[in-house]
This record gives structure tokens, sequence and C-alpha cells, in this order.
């Protein structure tokens, strides 16, 4: 209820309070109820906009903006102990913000960023693919089988080309 009172809010205490709510959703995305990380992804989406939402969320997918923030919040007010169990955490997280970014109706600035790495960036693709799995939906899908298509062009045909090549066969 409050979130969208917020949202429609349009003075400038609205931008205070707005900055606060954001940051403390930011750091809810690690809840350890699912529900309240869902509620706060959502807040995020409702009180930064559709598109910057979307930017965030590809950061948090691609890069672990703000994850280790998160899981310090929720490892120190939850009294929680920090161990192996943060990657998973981490890899919770990144599919909560590609869920999230899936129900974004404008998220082709994000959908784009998200195939951009899959091609260019190997130690990032597998997160850019998951995310576009975990998003769903007729574009992603065509993105990933392009994707594929390419991959195996690439390694039954360019790639022995290539090493035939530098053998002088």
């Amino acid at each position: 209820f409050y979130v969208s009172e917020l949202a429609e809010l349009n003075d400038l205490a609205r931008h205070f309070v707005v900055g606060a709510a954001v940051e403390r959703c930011k750091l809810m995305l690690a809840d350890p109820l699912p529900k309240m990380a869902r509620e706060a992804a959502n807040a995020l989406v409702t009180l930064m906009g559709e598109k910057e939402a979307a930017t965030y969320f590809v950061d948090v997918i691609i890069e672990d903006v703000g994850v280790e923030e998160a899981i310090s919040y929720r490892n120190e007010n939850w009294q929680l102990q920090q161990d192996a169990g943060n990657e998973e955490l981490k890899r919770e997280m990144r599919t909560l913000a590609a869920d999230t970014l899936g129900t974004i109706r404008n998220n082709g600035a994000a959908h784009d960023k998200l195939v951009e790495t899959l091609r260019s960036d190997a130690l990032r693709s597998s997160r850019a693919r998951d995310a576009l799995i975990v998003m769903g939906g007729e574009r992603a899908v065509e993105s990933i089988v392009n994707y594929n298509t390419q991959q195996l062009v690439n390694d039954k045909f360019f790639e022995p080309m290539e090493k035939a090549r530098k053998r002088g066969w």
C-alpha cells in the first residue's frame, strides 16, 4: 500500500522517502523469506520505474551489483553464518532478479544487454543464459536458440577449420 502511494506522489518529500525505500528494498532481495524478497523486487519496479528497475536487475545478474551488501544485511539482521551458502544465495538473488525482469513489459534494453553478455563475455555468459531462461517469453527463447545455433556452427565448422589452418592442412 505504501509503495503504491509513494509511486503516485509528486513532491520533494517523495524523493527522499523513495530513495530510502529503494535502498532498503535492494537489501531485502536477500530476505530469508522468499515472499518478502519477491515483494521487495516488485516494490523496486514500482518505486524505480520499469526501465531503471530493469537496468538494476541486469546489473544484479551480470555484475552482482548490491549482492554482497544484501547478503551482509541478511547475515547481520538474522544472525546467520556466512558460509558456502552465500554462493547459493547469490544464485537465488540472480534468479529473483531474472524472474522479476521477465514481468517487466519494457525490458528490451535489459534483454539486449543480457544477449550481448551471452555472446561476448565468456565468464558471465552462463549467468546471462540462465537469466534469459528464467525470464521466459518468445524473445528470450529466440535469443537462446540463436546463440546455441551460432555456437554449434562455430564448434563444428569454424573451429576445426581454424585448427586445420594452424597446422597447415
